[in-house]
């Protein structure tokens, strides 16, 4: 420990947890800081995390922007941007960045919102476990939709062309999704493809339990061992058949996301199917040019 200076106990949420894993740091630290205290900015240059990504910093349970004097005994968590909206105002990151340069005494907040902000660690604990529960819970929305839309088509056009049509649509969303994917797949990394993929998966994980199966230059298979969507349908009491057709649907989301980033996809399984209990992802990467 230097002199003169005492540490602080740091974490880090979301993404800045991500990219700390994938440079192969620490994702909670012990930091030293001058015993007069150092501005959150000036720690998180200091840990070389990007300040545009930083939408706020819990310093002892409450949210404070990036002004904020950090002292020596601070329990501290570095928060970056994309809290869904109404949880950024529960948290009270939404105001974060509007205090005053240097220390404040307390976080500021605009009404209606000045109640509404948690005290203690528990309480944001608890309001990241109901953030949970709403994803979990749009997630069983989107595959009810799913079964509705298909429904309705069906009747209309029969079942294979219904299917037909939404793969179609679906497809062009993933097409989107698999921006994120095309620098890693163009220079044939896949483990950084692997990483991404696990590393984005909805609250970190636990929705759909995403690993890698296996991994070498060419070839990466992804592994998803639940999904909220099968639960959904399962739950609905969809019959086993329709079970897999909805799941041959929703996958060509992941069809367009690793053609549009220039990958092969094969499914070697999929959940939806009778007896199944996880998907497998093939991907192989583009052959290289002589």
């Amino acid at each position: 420990m230097a002199e003169g200076s005492e540490r602080v106990t740091v974490r880090f949420f979301g993404a800045l947890h991500a990219l700390r894993s994938k440079a192969g740091l620490p994702t909670a630290t012990m930091v030293d800081v001058p015993v007069e205290g150092i501005l959150a900015r000036d720690l998180a240059r200091g840990l070389d995390l990007p300040l545009d990504a930083i939408e706020g910093v819990f310093c002892n349970g409450d949210v404070f922007g990036l002004s904020r004097v950090l002292r020596p005994g601070d329990r501290v968590a570095f928060v970056p941007y994309g809290t869904p909206g109404p949880h950024r105002y529960y948290l009270g990151l939404y105001t974060a960045g509007l205090e005053d340069d240097g220390e404040a005494s307390s976080p500021r907040r605009e009404e209606p919102f000045m109640d509404m902000a948690p005290r203690s660690i528990s309480q944001c604990e608890e309001a990241l476990a109901r953030a949970r529960c709403e994803t979990r819970d749009a997630f069983a929305n989107r595959a009810l939709m799913y079964w509705y839309i298909y429904d309705e088509l069906a009747a209309e056009v029969g079942a294979d062309r219904a299917t037909t049509i939404m793969k179609q649509a679906v497809f062009r969303r993933g097409l989107e999704v698999g921006r994120k994917y095309r620098a890693a797949a163009e220079s044939r990394d896949l483990a950084a493809v692997g990483a991404i993929f696990c590393d984005g998966s909805p609250s970190e994980g636990e929705l759909f339990s995403p690993g890698i199966e296996a991994l070498d230059d060419d070839r990466l298979v992804l592994r998803m061992e639940s999904c909220p969507l099968v639960d959904a349908w399962r739950t609905f009491g969809l019959a086993p058949e329709e079970i897999d057709r909805m799941c041959e649907i929703s996958a060509a989301v992941d069809q367009g996301t690793f053609q549009g980033a220039g990958l092969s996809l094969e499914f070697l399984d999929r959940l939806g199917k009778p007896g199944s209990c996880r998907c497998l992802l093939e991907l192989k990467a583009p052959v290289a040019e002589e």
